[in-house]
């Protein structure tokens, strides 16, 4: 099985865990594509891994593995959702 892995460079600043991840979003299980969320200086990043499974049917003619668009668009809502959750602006604009 291989393993496809999105590194985060130059790790400063808050670092959130797959735990502290897990009792942020609802996702759990494999629906949970984020391992790892690192906020620093505005930028925001997220550390993934995907394997042959979460590319299943999705290999063409080259032979290398596609990560379906779909999981794509959610681990880029995953990382959105826990920066607003650590965001203070964006919950005091929430929340009145």
């Amino acid at each position: 099985m291989s393993i496809v892995r999105a590194p985060i460079t130059g790790i400063s600043g808050t670092v959130i865990s797959k735990e502290e991840i897990a009792s942020i979003l609802f996702h759990k299980g494999n629906m949970l594509f984020l391992d790892r969320v690192t906020i620093a200086n505005g930028i925001v990043s997220g550390e993934f891994t995907f394997s042959d499974k979460n590319c299943e049917g999705h290999d063409p003619a080259s032979g290398m593995k596609v990560v379906r668009g779909v999981d794509i668009v959610e681990m880029a809502l995953q990382l959105l959702g826990v920066f607003c959750y650590q965001d203070k602006m964006f919950v005091e604009k929430t929340n009145g």
